[in-house]
Formats: C-alpha cells, structure tokens, sequence
C-alpha cells in the first residue's frame, strides 16, 4: 500500500453469501427427505416383519435367516425393523425360478 492511500476495512460479510447458499442447499435437502416421509407414494412402501412374512408365506424364523444371510435388507428406525417393497422384489427377482 502507498503512503497516501487509505486502506478499506475488509468486508465483515465475506463468506456469508457461502454459508447461506450451504444452509439453502441443506434445507431443501431436509425438504425433500420430510416430503418423502410424509408422502409414501413418493418411495418404497416400508413393511413391517408381519406384513413381509404374511406376503411371501414364510415363518418369521426363515425371514431372519433370510435377514442374517444378507438376502432381504432391512431399515431400523428406533426399535422396529421396517422392510421395503423393493427389497422384495429385489429378493424374488433374484431367487425365484
């Protein structure tokens, strides 16, 4: 810097165009996650062990056979265990003859 210029403080908001634009990205992220739970057509149905075990004719140990072989993938949420459609259909995809 010369000796006669004066010098301009730096912008105390550099930066906050980027954070906001992260915070925008996250929170549309957040909207569509909660639009999929709130709208179940818009994804997998998520079935419960009684409902898969009702639909395939299986007993309830063979499905957690099933489970500890990594043939059918399963989501937790708290203690339940919900299954999707689709990995079912991925299941009989895979397996049936």
């Amino acid at each position: 810097m010369k000796k006669n210029e004066i010098s301009k403080p730096e912008d105390p908001y550099t930066g906050f165009a980027d954070v906001f634009r992260n915070l925008e990205t996250k929170v549309a992220d957040l909207n569509n996650k909660l639009d999929l739970i709130t709208n179940p057509s818009k994804q997998d149905e998520l079935l419960t062990i009684d409902q898969v075990i009702k639909k395939l004719h299986i007993s309830k140990r063979t499905f957690f056979a099933w489970k500890q072989k990594g043939l059918i993938s399963c989501v937790q949420v708290g203690a339940k265990i919900l299954i999707r459609q689709s990995a079912i259909e991925k299941l009989l995809d895979e397996h049936h003859s």
